[in-house]
């Protein structure tokens, strides 16, 4: 049986006898045996079980390619060409693992498998109740007054417009600036069970959009319009030049990553092309004008290793706002998901973000950032971790539940390149072991400046400890100002 005849089949059997409730969203399956024995008859499918060895190899590597990456993040490092009497510079070479190949056949497969994975769900009862827990997790984080939206009588305002709209450079009538996912036009559902991974990069790729070897454009500015509901993917969303991801502001859709998803982040703003020694379809610190807005990413049940809710790498002109990651609240080591991976880049801002869950809410660095009213918590290591940065900004963090707060040593290489100054504002840490975690000799003494500037803490052990098993000794409750570092005060 050919992929397209087994995935019409897989989802005739979702649309035939699942439905989706217009008030609550959630799915109803009837308990009946004939619905039971046509599912396993899928799964003893020769097609699907070639399908899922041909995952299982994806994944496997995946998660060791994931792994290098983030103990190897990329860097725009450079060297003097060895050439005689050469003064040209060349990029450092970063050689390591190779990613799978995600060519036609191994999506097909991906999709395929994602939807077999999402009607067990449904079959075994776990779907509601996993859908329901994510919506729990976010009111049990957010505070009613925190980024709080008022849903209007008439709904969200962007689907109203026409979509007739043109570009206002590079004149072009045939080029979309407006795209709606869910159109006939690309095709996806929304519905959780039906993979939308081709559907939806299709509505971002379309027109000659600046992709792949574009490097970047002005004249190709688009938004991509996601209404109310759940986007499965089982291979990343990706975000291009001059581009907007927007989802419903007053009904979030959620991005839901699959078991077996093959990729580094659910959604990703530059991709590593296989084979080229780490080089990116856009260059780090050139990663402009794209903006991710109202959506909940939801990572959970992905086993890949090293997975993240956003590979966000960027510079000037970008911004996250109104987005919520839920990543594995696992315990043990095998929890090695992050929030957001943000491993380079030059600058941007991101506001109004919650973070649930995983080994980091954000691991990485950027060059300076400017980052307002975030919620971490629960994370295993560390809700922040940035191995570097030349100045970043924290205004009205809450950090809660995790070992440490805010750690600026890369634990992966801890005699490397250390975080630039950091300043956090108007922030509160709660139920944190150590609030800020840094090595003295290397860190402190030589360039970082940590600033804490009006902060709360409840149940914190240590607002700013050290490798070497020291704290500064400041008061763990609060904190009116303090800067610590090695300054030049004059009076």
């Amino acid at each position: 049986m050919s992929l397209i005849l087994l995935r019409a089949l897989l989802l005739w059997l979702a649309s035939g006898i699942c439905f989706a409730t217009a008030l609550s969203g959630s799915y109803l399956l009837p308990s009946n045996e004939s619905f039971h024995g046509l599912l396993n008859l899928t799964h003893k499918n020769s097609t699907i079980q070639e399908a899922e060895r041909l995952i299982a190899a994806a994944v496997e590597q995946q998660s060791i390619y994931n792994a290098f990456r983030v103990a190897n993040p990329r860097r725009n490092n450079y060297r003097h060409d060895p050439k005689p009497n050469s003064s040209k510079l060349r990029r450092d070479s970063y050689d390591g693992p190779a990613p799978p190949s995600l060519n036609e056949t191994v999506l097909a497969a991906a999709a395929l498998i994602a939807e077999v994975d999402a009607l067990s769900q449904l079959a075994n009862g776990t779907y509601n109740n996993d859908t329901r827990l994510a919506s729990q997790i976010l009111e049990t984080l957010t505070p009613s007054d925190h980024g709080k939206r008022h849903a209007e009588a008439d709904g969200y305002w962007l689907p109203e417009l026409s979509g007739d709209g043109l570009p206002p450079m590079g004149y072009d009538s045939s080029y979309p600036v407006l795209r709606v996912v869910t159109d006939a036009k690309y095709g996806a559902k929304g519905d959780g069970v039906t993979d939308d991974t081709k559907a939806i990069n299709a509505a971002i790729a379309d027109g000659n959009n600046c992709g792949k070897n574009c490097l970047s454009s002005s004249v190709k500015g688009t938004l991509i319009y996601f209404p109310p509901g759940t986007y499965l993917i089982s291979s990343p969303i990706n975000a291009y030049y001059y581009s907007q991801l927007v989802g419903d502001a007053n009904n979030r859709p959620t991005i839901k990553t699959s078991p077996r998803f093959i990729g580094l982040g659910a959604i990703q703003t530059d991709v590593y092309n296989p084979g080229a020694s780490g080089d990116e379809w856009y260059i780090e610190q050139s990663v402009f004008y794209r903006q991710v807005r109202n959506f909940i990413i939801d990572i959970r049940d992905t086993r890949t290793g090293s997975v993240a809710g956003l590979h966000w790498q960027v510079a000037q002109a970008t911004s996250l706002t109104n987005v919520a990651v839920i990543a594995s609240r696992d315990t043990s080591s095998r929890n090695k998901q992050m929030g957001m991976f943000t491993e380079n880049g030059s600058g941007g801002f991101m506001s109004d973000v919650t973070l649930s869950g995983g080994a980091y809410g954000i691991y990485g660095g950027n060059q300076q950032y400017t980052v307002r009213d975030f919620i971490i918590d629960g994370q295993t290591k560390a809700c922040i971790n940035l191995i570097w940065d030349w100045g970043w900004t924290w205004s009205r963090l809450t950090l809660s539940n995790a070992p440490v707060g805010i750690s600026l040593i890369n634990p992966e290489q801890t005699t490397g390149q250390v975080a630039g100054s950091t300043y956090v504002m108007d922030s509160r840490f709660i139920g944190i072991s150590t609030g800020i975690y840094a090595e003295f000799n290397k860190t402190v003494l030589d360039s970082s400046i940590i600033t804490l500037d009006n902060i709360g803490a409840e149940n914190v052990n240590r607002m700013i400890g050290f490798s070497d098993g020291s704290h500064l000794d400041i008061p763990a409750d609060s904190v009116d100002f303090v800067v610590v570092g090695d300054v030049a005060v004059t009076i």
